[in-house]
């Protein structure tokens, strides 16, 4: 009889629901993870519990933006007491074999105004317009496959985190691409063999692509315009920094402009303000901190994940605004116990 590992198949569960709010924009997915991890609501009480006081705050002027901290805070404290006991490196190999289904999924679909060869000579980048009518964005896509090969090659299953590797590469996301390399370097810091192939491998993926649009991405710099909109949002920031703005009232900007904050740090004051944004990103900064005193082994690996979440932050909106980031957050936070304020 085949035995099932139950915090496996959690993680597991937990993902696969990720992966259909992502495929199908529909919000009851992402409630799924909370109500699988409902019975650590006892532990995480006192975290819980500062959730719900700037969700209750901002229900009194938007009630998305009350919803969103909510469901945020909810669902990173209740995976990271859910998984603190199962395996981390489990944790990421079953994230990625469910991407990886998700995967599967998109390889059957056709790109969005190209044909896969325009894609695979790099003369388009990869999203599509899926069957559900979702739009996937390139630089959200490149992320979850970057997040999906990351697990594969920590568990050492390097011949299938090609595949998402690939698709990464596809998208043409030079910030997916920054996250994927700098979880590596973390992690195989102090791993000379180990760093000397991913630059021997990373050298000649230079040497193949620098030609291509990818490679003049790198090579050109430039930022897609990221600093235009942010200046522009800074003028809005300065009238109203205490609390923000409703989502009502960016979507109405964006309405009108076509402008986007791809940076977690600016989308955060922007829409909490600037006391309430600091301390949000300061509860996961605290529990992270908490979590590195113990080295179980693991110790980094938390690192590595963290701080490229933490870096990634700079160029897209990443794990305060992203649920496909909570699974991998969640194994940086160990020291849960005695993480009160």
């Amino acid at each position: 009889m085949l035995k099932i590992d139950n915090g496996k198949l959690l993680v597991f569960l937990c993902s696969l629901s990720y992966c259909f709010y992502f495929v199908s924009n529909n919000f009851i997915f992402s409630l799924i993870p909370i109500f699988l991890c409902l019975r650590e609501v006892k532990n995480g009480i006192h975290l819980l519990g500062v959730f719900f006081l700037i969700s209750s705050f901002f229900l009194m002027i938007d009630f998305y933006n009350s919803k969103d901290i909510l469901i945020l805070g909810v669902s990173t404290i209740l995976l990271a007491y859910r998984f603190r006991f199962v395996d981390p490196l489990h944790v990421l190999k079953y994230n990625s074999y469910a991407i990886f289904l998700m995967i599967i999924f998109f390889l059957f679909s056709t790109p969005k105004d190209a044909t896969w060869l325009d894609v695979i000579s790099f003369n388009n980048r990869l999203s599509f317009d899926l069957v559900t009518g979702k739009y996937i964005n390139p630089n959200p896509l490149a992320f979850v496959c970057a997040v999906c090969s990351l697990g594969f090659i920590f568990n050492k299953k390097y011949l299938i985190s090609l595949v998402p590797i690939f698709i990464m590469l596809f998208t043409q996301s030079r910030a997916a691409i920054v996250f994927f390399s700098l979880a590596l370097i973390f992690y195989y810091v102090y791993d000379f063999k180990k760093i000397l192939v991913f630059s021997f491998l990373g050298y000649a993926f230079y040497s193949v692509l620098k030609d291509t649009a990818l490679g003049r991405r790198f090579l050109e710099g430039g930022d897609s315009g990221r600093s235009d909109y942010i200046d522009s949002y800074l003028v809005l920031f300065k009238d109203n920094y205490l609390t923000g703005y409703s989502i009502r009232k960016l979507d109405e900007i964006y309405f009108n402009t076509g402008m986007t904050i791809d940076n977690m740090y600016y989308s955060l004051f922007i829409r909490y303000g600037v006391i309430f944004g600091l301390f949000i990103l300061f509860i996961y900064i605290y529990l992270f901190v908490k979590s590195i005193k113990i080295d179980d082994g693991y110790l980094r690996l938390r690192v590595s994940i963290f701080l490229s979440l933490i870096v990634y932050g700079l160029f897209e909106k990443s794990f305060l605004f992203f649920y496909m980031a909570w699974i991998p957050l969640s194994i940086c936070f160990v020291n849960l116990k005695k993480a009160n304020f």
